[in-house]
């Protein structure tokens, strides 16, 4: 194995199991109703940090002990006593060929890097399958309802509304805090997070509402336009996945039509350095896809994570650390994704002697690596459905509250 994948996996999962998770823990418990002591701030993230530490560890060891092994494909050849000068070729006269399986101990290392990456499959598969529709279709939406100028009577009708649904919020806030005073886990955790995310929608019909007033200049309407050309690049990028995803990724059979890996490959003859920039692209956009699809997933299901919006100038220290371990941790099964997804332009690298060659074929998960991309071509029709059946709900929605408002 290379030692830049060595030096780059340690280094993601430095940051994934230790410094950032030691970093959140170290910020949640900085209160501004009570004083912390630094000493307590210091060291009840670290003992939180061992744990984890300590959690994982002994996980990773009793699987490599048990799981740690490769079921490598071979062809298995048996041919009778024959004279040298029987052999054509080079080729097995009489032979007998059958596929087996033979068993090899990988090291420790390349089964952590292998098993992280599978446990993280999951999360890749649920939020990219989520975000290859979510992602053009909210640029197109963000184009649509972009700010139009309204009349001051208008504008003052919904700031009004939206002042009473703050004050409904703030009342529930209060009976959020009567009824849980610490946020645990269990009901108290999902009501938070339920109420956190009523908070950023009340927050973005704000914003959006001055926008709606003033229009914020001529950056508003250049960053719609830009929506709407991204809407269009998205939408294509989410095709060719997905047509790559069922013709090559998961089509039954040992032939599979290779579609995007021959542009990668004419590329990488022609001007090698565009083929690099084309994969780039490819696998960060099934990143963005996947960082879409946790956002869409937190609001529709507050009761697994609270939402973690990124804004520029307002994104809080435990959001853009969430964000940071969610995309260093789907890094891992994304890697193992392109690889297979890119097997005749990545032939002969260690990362696929890693993936394609050794993890793909490891005891007791290899058939889930087999089958689980499937579900990348159904989530995303899903997606859709669900996004329908929500603008349906919004739109009755807004026209009860007006009925009630009048």
């Amino acid at each position: 194995m290379g030692i830049m994948w060595l030096v780059l996996y340690v280094t993601m999962a430095g940051f994934t199991f230790v410094i950032c998770p030691y970093t959140s823990w170290f910020y949640e418990l900085e209160s501004p109703d009570k004083q912390v002591s630094w000493k307590r701030r210091i060291c009840r993230p670290f003992w939180y940090t061992v744990v984890l530490l300590i959690f994982v560890a002994a996980l990773m060891i009793i699987m490599y002990i048990f799981l740690g092994i490769v079921e490598l494909p071979v062809n298995d050849l048996v041919s009778p006593m024959i004279d040298a000068d029987q052999v054509a070729d080079g080729l097995c006269v009489g032979c007998t060929k059958q596929k087996i399986r033979v068993n090899i101990r990988i090291s420790f290392v390349l089964y952590l890097i292998s098993i992280t990456a599978f446990f993280a499959n999951f999360l890749f598969v649920l939020f990219t399958g989520i975000g290859l529709a979510a992602l053009p279709v909210d640029l197109f939406i963000e184009y649509k309802h972009r700010p139009r100028l309204l009349p001051l009577d208008e504008w003052a009708d919904r700031k009004l509304q939206l002042g009473r649904v703050a004050e409904e919020m703030i009342q529930r806030g209060r009976k959020l805090q009567d009824k849980y005073p610490t946020v645990g886990a269990g009901r108290g955790r999902a009501a938070y997070n339920e109420y956190k995310r009523d908070i950023f929608t009340l927050e973005e019909r704000w914003t959006r509402l001055k926008a709606q007033r003033s229009l914020g200049g001529k950056w508003t309407q250049i960053k719609a336009i830009i929506s709407l050309f991204l809407s269009w690049i998205t939408f294509a990028l989410s095709i060719a996945w997905w047509l790559h995803i069922l013709i090559y990724v998961v089509w039954p059979g040992n032939n599979p039509y290779p579609f995007l890996n021959n542009m990668l490959v004419a590329m990488d003859d022609a001007f090698p350095f565009s083929a690099i920039i084309a994969y780039a692209i490819l696998s960060f956009y099934l990143l963005w896809c996947a960082m879409k699809g946790l956002f869409r997933f937190g609001l529709r299901l507050p009761f697994f994570f609270a939402v973690h919006p990124i804004k520029i100038g307002g994104t809080f220290v435990n959001s853009f650390l969430f964000n940071a371990v969610l995309a260093m941790f789907v890094s891992f099964a994304l890697t193992a994704f392109c690889t297979f997804s890119f097997k005749l332009y990545t032939r002969n690298t260690d990362i696929n002697v890693i993936f394609a060659k050794g993890s793909l074929d490891l005891k007791g998960i290899r058939y889930i690596w087999r089958y689980i991309y499937w579900a990348l071509l159904f989530l995303p029709f899903l997606t859709i459905l669900v996004m329908l059946c929500q603008g349906r709900r919004k739109k009755h929605n807004q026209a009860k509250r007006r009925y009630e408002y009048k």
